[in-house]
């Protein structure tokens, strides 16, 4: 005869069951003059109902916060500022046309960016920038960026492609840069990388 399965009621106080019972052989083994090792059954029920209001307080508390920080942030930022910033996202750079959010300078990472592509270097450049160098003594370099040009031309004749100042990721600093100081930027430079209306916002800015 086929052995009646338990329900799921049931299971859950045969796992309550072993869980007291193991509960209570290491307290009473540990701490036998503690409270919990003289807990009975119902009394470990009790706790784990309480645990489990507990924790969902501590949830529903979670919840009321961040959606009040959410709140707080929505209304204090401008409502055509997010639209526009909402319309990049979904749009890609079309505003700024081939230059970029960060001091809009020229840079191919935009959606206007319509000149020359270079070719994907061959395994004897990266070679010669990888191990080639490095055994030289000069450490490793990422291939120069390099035009199409002509098949039977070799790779290092190919006519290099001048990066944007601001995609040059891995420019090796020049004297100029590591002593020039860096403190103040004179008025002439600074308000072609910066318009001016944005600089006396950032200065009347409250913090």
């Amino acid at each position: 005869m086929a052995k009646p399965s338990l329900s799921s009621n049931q299971k859950w106080h045969k796992q309550l069951r072993q869980e007291y019972s193991i509960i209570q052989n290491s307290t009473q083994h540990l701490f036998k003059h503690s409270e919990v090792a003289q807990w009975k059954y119902e009394d470990y029920i009790a706790h784990k109902e309480a645990s489990v209001v507990a924790r969902n307080y501590c949830l529903e508390r979670q919840v009321m916060v961040k959606k009040e920080q959410a709140g707080t942030r929505t209304g204090n930022v401008n409502s055509k500022a997010v639209k526009t910033l909402q319309n990049i996202v979904r749009n890609g750079n079309t505003l700024m046309g081939d230059r970029s959010f960060v001091l809009s300078q020229k840079t191919i990472w935009c959606h206007g960016w319509k000149e020359e592509e270079s070719l994907w270097p061959s395994l004897a450049e990266f070679m010669w920038e990888g191990d080639t160098r490095a055994q030289s003594g000069f450490g490793r370099y990422l291939p120069l960026l390099r035009g199409k040009g002509t098949p039977n031309i070799p790779w290092n004749e190919s006519q290099i492609i001048i990066q944007y100042p601001l995609d040059q990721v891995a420019r090796i600093p020049t004297m100029e840069d590591i002593y020039f100081p860096v403190d103040e930027i004179d008025d002439d430079i600074k308000y072609s990388l910066i318009n001016e209306s944005l600089e006396e916002a950032t200065d009347n800015l409250e913090c």
